[in-house]
């Protein structure tokens, strides 16, 4: 009997392991610990990039009692932050929560700050400015594309080309077209030269979903973007472009869900990278089921394994992404529960270990509460940071 115990539990353990889904018992929780930020009350919406010098550059937005908007930025060195500055951007910038601005530090040394505006009627534009010493004076804001469409354009990632950085935006000049059958939105580029100018834009990929955001990293001199594709028959999927050798390669899928949609779904993928180790983080509601995933590449994106599912309850999606020097991924997600939005981080190995997850914050009620929250790396820190409702502020945590 007590043989035939011993081999059932040893059946039981290696089906356990076996399983994707299965949380380890020897990956911990992730941990959160607070930190402080200078973003003061009222403050939303925050923008996360790191700096060349692998430093946290925080961005946040702020709505005055006359209902102007500003942006502002600082940047984290160490436990401390420098002083706050101000973005001048003009009275174009407008709030929303899935479209967030960013600052960035470009490799060549200019800081660039997006954002979305409005030049006509209807639309929305991609509006950008430019700084050449660390941010004390910009360049007056201009318009990243020169098409003069009342269209949506937005979702802004800054990349570098070798040493040439760029914009990276989504592109609906297309649907002001008369010929509805030429209707699409493009994921479109421009390069920035050291003196903040953009020259003309061109097309990764000319039919993508409508308003999901892009994401970027750097993959062993390569540069990566996510984004949500749009196939024939209205399959949003994600896809990956890719541009190494001085060239772009062909988009890849991450993986065929087969989401067929008649509409942006406002959830767009996070890419993270480590040497010639990507993974990409995305949601998901192929057949009425509603997921979070993420997926590993050992080859530089060119091709990915099996996605592993990240959540447990009912995802919202808005995820984050981190790829940690050991290989495994943090992913950050929304997950609804009892009419709430709960922000939450798990821990993923490449063979498909799940941790246990953290609860890190409650956002509010709804799928749309909390914005964007943003996840990123910087130096030896998962940084996550997000819209508090409670204390109406920009919040900020490390998670180990």
């Amino acid at each position: 009997m007590s043989r035939r115990l011993l081999l059932t539990a040893a059946l039981s353990v290696a089906i356990a392991a076996c399983r994707s889904d299965a949380p380890s018992d020897a990956l911990p929780a992730p941990r959160l610990t607070m930190i402080s930020t200078p973003a003061p009350e009222g403050s939303m919406h925050p923008g996360a990039t790191v700096t060349p010098t692998g430093h946290l550059l925080l961005s946040w937005q702020v709505m005055a009692p006359d209902s102007g908007v500003s942006l502002h930025f600082a940047e984290r060195m160490g436990a401390d932050w420098a002083p706050a500055r101000l973005v001048p951007t003009g009275a174009e910038m407008l709030i929303n929560s899935a479209d967030v601005p960013s600052v960035a530090v470009l490799d060549n040394g200019v800081m660039a700050a997006s954002w979305r505006g409005r030049h006509g009627g209807k639309g929305y534009d991609v509006y950008y400015a430019s700084s050449v010493d660390a941010g004390e004076r910009w360049s007056m804001p201009r318009m990243a594309h020169g098409d003069g469409t009342e269209m949506e354009h937005g979702f802004v990632s800054w990349i570098t080309l070798g040493r040439e950085p760029a914009m990276v935006w989504v592109d609906g000049r297309n649907n002001a077209d008369a010929d509805s059958s030429l209707h699409a939105t493009q994921l479109a580029m421009a390069t920035i030269d050291s003196a903040g100018a953009l020259s003309e834009a061109s097309f990764l990929d000319t039919k993508i979903c409508d308003c999901c955001h892009t994401s970027s990293a750097v993959a062993a001199g390569s540069t990566v973007i996510a984004y949500r594709d749009r196939k024939d028959g209205e399959v949003r999927d994600i896809s990956v472009a890719r541009w190494t050798d001085g060239g772009w390669r062909l988009p890849v899928v991450v993986h065929d869900d087969n989401w067929v949609i008649n509409g942006c779904p406002v959830n767009g993928p996070s890419i993270a990278a480590q040497g010639t180790s990507v993974a990409v983080a995305w949601f998901t509601a192929a057949d009425q089921q509603p997921r979070v995933r993420v997926a590993f590449s050992d080859d530089t994106a060119t091709t990915f394994a099996k996605p592993i599912e990240v959540h447990e309850g009912i995802p919202g999606g808005k995820v984050g992404l981190v790829l940690l020097p050991s290989g495994d991924a943090l992913v950050s997600w929304i997950e609804l529960k009892d009419a709430a939005s709960l922000l939450r981080v798990r821990r993923i190995t490449r063979g498909g270990a799940r941790s246990p997850m953290l609860e890190v914050a409650t956002l509010g009620e709804g799928k749309r509460a909390g914005g964007m929250p943003k996840f990123v790396l910087a130096g030896a820190e998962a940084l996550l940071t997000w819209t508090d409702p409670t204390t109406r502020r920009v919040a900020a945590a490390r998670i180990e």
